[in-house]
């Protein structure tokens, strides 16, 4: 098709400040009435198409958005233009014009609601949004972040099975279990395409369906980490035997340094993990995992040990009851069971988040925890949610809510404490699927994701994606 010249003009401008743009964004706020009566208030992210040429605005002028591929998502015509302060620098005695705040909306409910349908449209992070008449282009802009840019971040999603070889955690079948599972994932994209974050194409994630590991993990310490008085110390591995004289004094971490440095002679791998220290324990705890060359995970047996104060933990997951959940006592490392079941599938990369997907939390009222890089534990960026998250799903945004703790680097709540902020993705306890409901990330937050897990973070989780082939009209001064 061919492109027509964009007439001189025609600009984007933010509804709030009548600033010019040269990208859009998706709306930060919820739908709000229009009416000539009463101003409206500000919408975070809408913007206005101005016309400032001083004659009556061209007719028949519909605007469209556009995936990232080029594939049409949505239009809305614009028949209503009301005056507008001219921008800076235009002739003096110009008129003009702008059409109502348009916002760019992340899904249908947001787009459909009757406060602000008429002037609404669906969008998507890497889109555009293209301004025609009769069908020939005049205006176009990407959809980018707030403040322009794209970024991603890279997230594995693992379905654990309640027993070897059993059913997924929802879902029934496998094929149902992942479809939901990409399902949230694009909840999670639209939501944080706010702040101009994407978690990937749904349909290309890294998503698997696994049984939980069992007596994989070795914890020494335990709840304690009181110090050895002497004894011995015996597990088996791949059906060998190692066996540890302990000494009086020796710590948790000394003991598993020897336990790691035996199994590594045996020509397995060892991950040492040293964990923060508990309300309740003297010292941290440290767990010892094997695995083959190749990756694959080693379980334990036949563990036993002399000594009456060093304890030894062997570390399993049965989710038949439910997963064993931290509290405030424990919550910088995680219990013996969330520890195990976590490691198993944790990469060692600290650019990636690990997200763990249970049949359930071992008590009501918890759908979703997470594992944060400002606790300084040594699990990080982790998150786990059980079918109950995924049940509500727009109601309350369960996977969304508990990857912004994860990038936003940060443990509380927007309503902790202060005023209940029902509206905020962030919010502790929302439940709401209207557009009102816990969805919403303000610019404040935005900032602080690329702030804390962007490029110059110390574990960053964002980096910058190109524009899929898209570029701006050039800003006009």
């Amino acid at each position: 098709m061919a492109r027509a010249q964009a007439p001189a003009g025609l600009r984007w401008i933010d509804a709030g400040s009548g600033e010019e743009r040269a990208s859009l964004s998706l709306v930060r706020s919820p739908p709000l009435r229009w009416s000539d009566d009463a101003p409206l208030p500000e919408e975070e992210g809408a913007f206005r198409l101005l016309w400032a040429e001083g004659d009556a605005p061209p007719e028949g002028l519909v605007l469209a958005a556009e995936a990232p591929d080029g594939r049409p998502l949505d239009q809305l015509e614009i028949n209503v233009f009301r005056p507008h302060p001219c921008p800076a620098g235009a002739p003096a005695g110009r008129r003009c014009v702008a059409s109502l705040p348009v916002r760019l909306a992340m899904d249908l409910d947001d787009r459909m609601h009757p406060a602000a349908a008429e002037r609404s449209l669906l969008a998507t992070l890497g889109g555009q949004v293209v301004v025609s008449r009769k069908k020939q282009r005049l205006l176009s802009a990407p959809v980018l972040a707030p403040r322009g840019g794209l970024w991603q971040s890279k997230i594995r999603v693992f379905l654990v099975r309640e027993r070897p070889q059993g059913p997924p955690p929802f879902g029934f079948t496998d094929g149902t279990a992942e479809a939901l599972t990409r399902a949230q994932i694009r909840r999670a994209n639209a939501v944080w395409g706010q702040c101009g974050v994407s978690f990937g194409p749904p349909e290309a994630a890294e998503v698997k369906i696994v049984d939980p590991p069992s007596s994989a993990l070795l914890a020494f310490g335990c709840g304690a980490a009181f110090r050895a008085s002497g004894g011995r110390l015996s597990f088996r591995i791949e059906g060998r035997e190692v066996a540890i004289a302990l000494s009086p004094g020796q710590s948790a971490a000394s003991v598993a340094r020897r336990a790691a440095s035996a199994i590594e002679k045996m020509g397995f791998r060892a991950v040492l993990s040293e964990n923060l220290r508990t309300g309740a324990a003297a010292a941290p705890s440290v767990d010892l995992m094997a695995r083959r060359r190749d990756g694959a995970l080693l379980s334990f047996s036949s563990l036993a040990s002399s000594d009456a104060t060093l304890g030894v933990c062997l570390g399993s997951v049965d989710l038949s009851d439910g997963l064993q959940h931290f509290t405030d006592v424990d919550a910088v490392a995680g219990t013996l069971e969330e520890r195990t079941l976590l490691r198993s599938v944790d990469d060692g990369d600290p650019r990636t988040i690990e997200v763990v997907l249970i049949p359930s939390f071992a008590t009501g009222g918890r759908i979703g925890e997470s594992f944060i890089h400002s606790d300084r534990g040594s699990l990080r960026n982790m998150i786990l949610e059980d079918r109950a998250g995924i049940r509500a799903d727009a109601v309350s945004f369960a996977l969304a809510h508990e990857l912004g703790h994860v990038l936003l680097d940060v443990p509380g709540h927007s309503d902790d404490f202060g005023r209940d902020t029902p509206g905020r993705l962030m919010d502790s306890d929302a439940a709401d699927p209207s557009p009102f409901g816990p969805r919403r990330l303000t610019l404040a937050e935005c900032d602080r994701a690329l702030r804390q897990s962007g490029p110059s973070a110390a574990a960053p989780l964002l980096s910058p994606a190109a524009p899929p082939g898209r570029t701006a009209s050039p800003r006009r001064r």
